[in-house]
């Protein structure tokens, strides 16, 4: 089951349809005419490149929330707005799938939630502000926030689809993704993940 703020999500990495996309270094390198001398070398572009900053996060729970800390350093002088995505994702999910043997099969790090709203509201993909503007070389910024897990209401039309019905700290993980705001468009900088504990 797709989240409902996912769509804004992979809109930023310029998704036409066709699986596989590859998009490394905030630029689409194609479909499946990729070859791997290609992803290599976008590998190899991206691991000599310095990031403008970087971010850590760390999650913990007690009950159904989720409580999410994170740090964003900035590593070199920048301009404009850094947003903030912390995606929750269940780990691993068997479910049904067109074209497994007997339909079923483990899906891995389904996106199921944002730290940025309710399960049953809207939810947001990016955070609603900036976490950081116009950053000087090694400015720090830390933040917490927290998610509470509730039975999302879900159509019956959509029975079909595994739903984040039950919340298991130790199937589920966050990861942070920092943006930079480009237009009305946002680049990725860094990111990070960790298990919830």
């Amino acid at each position: 089951m797709v989240a409902l703020f996912a769509p804004r999500l992979y809109a930023q990495t310029k998704p036409n349809g066709y699986i596989p996309h590859f998009f490394a270094n905030n630029t689409f390198l194609g479909n499946s005419e990729v070859t791997s001398t290609s992803i290599t070398s976008a590998a190899n572009t991206f691991k000599s490149a310095v990031p403008a900053a970087g971010v850590a996060v760390k999650a913990s729970s007690n009950g159904n929330v989720i409580y999410i800390d994170y740090k964003i350093k900035a590593f070199s002088a920048g301009s404009g707005d850094y947003h903030l995505s912390l995606i929750l994702c269940e780990k691993s999910v068997t479910a049904t799938q067109s074209g497994a043997s007997g339909g079923i099969t483990d899906h891995k790090n389904i996106v199921r939630a944002t730290a940025f709203g309710t399960i049953t509201s809207p939810l947001e993909a990016f955070s609603p502000s900036a976490v950081m503007s116009n950053p000087s070389a090694g400015q720090e910024i830390s933040g917490s926030t927290s998610f509470t897990w509730e039975l999302p209401a879900i159509a019956s039309r959509y029975n079909q689809f595994k739903r984040w019905d039950n919340f298991t700290p130790a199937n589920t993980m966050v990861a942070a993704i920092l943006w930079k705001k480009n237009g009305n468009a946002y680049d990725v900088v860094n990111a990070a993940k960790c298990d919830v504990e």
